[in-house]
């Protein structure tokens, strides 16, 4: 969990004066955990025997008080009592205590019963494979399907339907595996009823006992000739199918989608090329995310684009993860060759199936949630406050929270802390196992409280703020179009530097000259950076005609991103290297100036999805490129292990017609994509000198 501002504001009074938003994200499968120890050896500690406050049920944490025989919630400051053969009798026993000894703990969850003796607990993973394409790509998707294979937990089921003109079921079940034709209608409103040609307990199969047949229907697969793609009318029927009679509890959907659907039930039509591409064309697989997302099925997304159609309707598309908590992947022309590599990283990881969130805070303060919100996949439980239901969740998913008073006095009453405590439950089958394990992580967060603006100014967290903007900013365009999301931008860093030097700057000084250098508090320089290459980005600039697929593919992105990587897709990282075994300095800025002062010879920028390595002119005698033993090379390939996707890597020397490259990751330089820093913080100046003339 990562606060906007690590000091809260007093108040909604406070809040207001700063100019900045208060909020947190939360990455609940984060790999920083710190794991309990039961009683027997490689087991977690059951959630069962955690204390919890008799009053709002938050879990015992270090930051709660003990006094003689009771304690006090951090929470809502209720006193409950310590029974003499309790695990918290003792001072010495509480000592060693795995809740008590870190904020970040993963327990047991032996409160979950599996009721549902009807449904199959084991996961069951889809392939839903397009194959209208060319064989070379085609080639592609079967490396894939053979890594996703390769990669699964044992005891989870698989399925494959493949599709084009027709929907066709393969049976991996009988002992010769053989595969059954439906053909898809060209009209919209019909549909096609798959449980009475397979049932499902024909159509899955566990991947240990029945390995080689899967793989034996993944090798016999072939692309069509028909340039028909009917993934709506399958998309539609899979639901249906797996719904009206459920047999799993635990289903993800693998989609592999080589075009745009132009076939029966959800055909997108051509785009326009304007901007108006950029919302969808159909509202039809909302509709069915929405309804896959009700029963807990998550649906990933592998699109690859083909030379031939460069429109594959991603804006419409899009909602079919977004809204399933699924895997978003966009492959342009020429970058398919990393999807086996990317399936296979996908895949290795713990994925939650049936995650929770319950938000714990208190009195003085509430999480909330907008209908709108782009964490679509995120579901508030209506009878119980704090409580959202997830749909798929990987390590890498994050969600984006607002806070807000519940009362004018805010903080101000002795007992109302600021606290705030968050639970996640979810199950995962460990690759080795043949049976769920039930897990519950507790993160309990304690801040301190300012009244002044600049203690909070000084606690800014600047790429949780950029986060939450981007949250906003996302809704902005989706509701009212680029044009009005970028004067919001505009408006709220002219409110903030107003803000800033109304609080700060003209307190020290007689004159009312605006600065912009943020001289007290230079981190939030780096948060007008943050903004400048977010209004900048292919996201929002304004000089650059949108590609309606890649910009749909960042609108997935960026929202769904922990802040530290979706800073480095807006204003990317720069390190310098005197040497292939020697870093300069990290965090350089984005401009010439930066990098002729670093003094660095070499540089390595991270743009999370592009990694380049440059070489200045002084670094002739440097090995190109960097060999596979030196440091750059070592940081790239930690990069590459921690990434959810595979970066492109690019080694780029100076005076070559790649250089250019290096140069369009200057953000701060004026360019095609839009002016310099300099001019953008002049922009903002003025347009405050207005603001204050009013």
């Amino acid at each position: 969990m990562k606060v906007s501002l690590k000091e809260f504001p007093e108040n909604g009074q406070v809040k207001d004066r700063i100019g900045l938003p208060w909020g947190a994200t939360i990455q609940p499968l984060s790999k920083t955990c710190h794991v309990s120890e039961g009683d027997i050896p490689d087991e977690l500690l059951p959630i069962s025997q955690v204390a919890r406050c008799t009053n709002c049920f938050a879990y015992m944490n270090p930051h709660n008080q003990f006094q003689r025989n009771k304690w006090k919630c951090i929470v809502c400051s209720t006193h409950n009592y310590i029974d003499a053969d309790s695990r918290y009798a003792s001072l010495i026993a509480r000592q060693n205590l795995a809740e008590l000894k870190s904020s970040f703990v993963e327990f047991a969850n032996d409160a979950i019963e599996w009721s549902k003796t009807d449904l199959v607990e084991l996961p069951v993973f889809l392939m839903l494979v397009d194959t209208t394409t060319d064989a070379e790509t085609f080639e592609v998707i079967r490396q894939g399907l053979s890594a996703a294979v390769e990669v699964l937990p044992k005891a989870a089921y698989i399925g494959l339907i493949s599709f084009g003109s027709s929907i066709v079921l393969h049976d991996m079940l009988s002992c010769l595996p053989h595969s059954i034709k439906i053909p898809i209608p060209a009209q919209q409103e019909t549909s096609l009823d798959i449980a009475n040609i397979l049932s499902q307990k024909q159509l899955f199969v566990q991947i240990e006992e029945h390995r080689s047949k899967v793989q034996e229907s993944v090798d016999g697969l072939q692309c069509s000739d028909s340039s028909k793609r009917g993934y709506g009318m399958a998309l539609a029927a899979l639901v249906d199918f797996l719904t009206e009679e459920p047999l799993f509890s635990e289903i993800r959907i693998l989609s592999f989608l080589c075009g745009r659907p132009n076939h029966g039930l959800g055909s997108i039509p051509l785009a326009s090329h304007s901007e108006s591409d950029l919302h969808p064309s159909t509202t039809f697989y909302r509709d069915q995310a929405l309804r896959a997302a009700k029963a807990g099925i998550s649906i990933d997304l592998y699109l690859l684009a083909n030379a031939a159609e460069r429109c594959l309707g991603l804006s419409s598309l899009k909602y079919v993860a977004m809204t399933t908590g699924g895997n978003l992947n966009f492959y342009d022309v020429g970058s398919h060759a990393s999807l086996a590599q990317d399936v296979f990283k996908h895949l290795s990881q713990d994925l939650a199936f049936h995650p929770k969130l319950r938000f714990r805070t208190s009195p003085a303060y509430a999480v909330t949630h907008h209908p709108n919100n782009v964490s679509m996949s995120l579901f508030p439980d209506e009878s119980l406050p704090g409580l959202f239901a997830l749909v798929g969740c990987a390590p890498q998913s994050c969600y984006a929270f607002d806070f807000e008073f519940k009362a004018p006095s805010g903080f101000a009453s002795a007992d109302f802390n600021a606290s705030l405590q968050v639970a996640f439950s979810y199950s995962f089958l460990p690759r080795d196992k043949n049976k769920m394990s039930h897990r519950l992580r507790v993160c309990t967060f304690q801040a301190k409280v300012a009244a002044n603006e600049e203690d909070i100014y000084r606690s800014a967290v600047p790429e949780v703020i950029l986060t939450l903007l981007v949250a906003k900013l996302s809704r902005s365009i989706v509701e009212e179009g680029l044009q009005e999301a970028r004067l919001l931008v505009q408006d709220w860093i002219t409110i903030l530097v107003s803000h800033y030097n109304r609080n700060i700057t003209w307190n020290r000084k007689s004159s009312k000259v605006v600065e912009m250098s943020f001289t007290l508090h230079p981190h939030l320089l780096w948060l007008a950076r943050f903004l400048f290459g977010l209004v900048k980005s292919p996201f929002m600039s304004q000089l650059h005609s949108p590609d309606a697929d890649y910009w749909s593919y960042l609108h997935h992105l960026y929202t769904s991103l922990d802040p530290s990587l979706l800073r480095k897709c807006i204003y990317p990282s720069l390190s310098s290297y005197g040497s292939v075994n020697n870093m300069s300095s990290g965090d350089v800025v984005l401009s010439h100036t930066s990098v002729v002062t670093s003094r660095g010879r070499i540089f390595v920028v991270d743009a999370y999805s592009l990694l380049v390595v440059y070489y200045t002119d002084q670094a002739s005698d440097q090995p190109f490129p960097p060999p596979k033993d030196s440091t750059i090379r070592s940081v790239i390939a930690t990069i590459k292990q921690e990434r959810a996707i595979t970066p492109k890597i690019m080694y780029i020397q100076s005076q070559t017609t790649e250089a250019g490259i290096f140069e369009m990751l200057l953000v701060e330089e004026q360019n095609k994509m839009g002016g310099s820093f300099t001019q953008f913080l002049d922009q903002v100046k003025n347009q405050v000198i207005d603001l204050q003339k009013k």
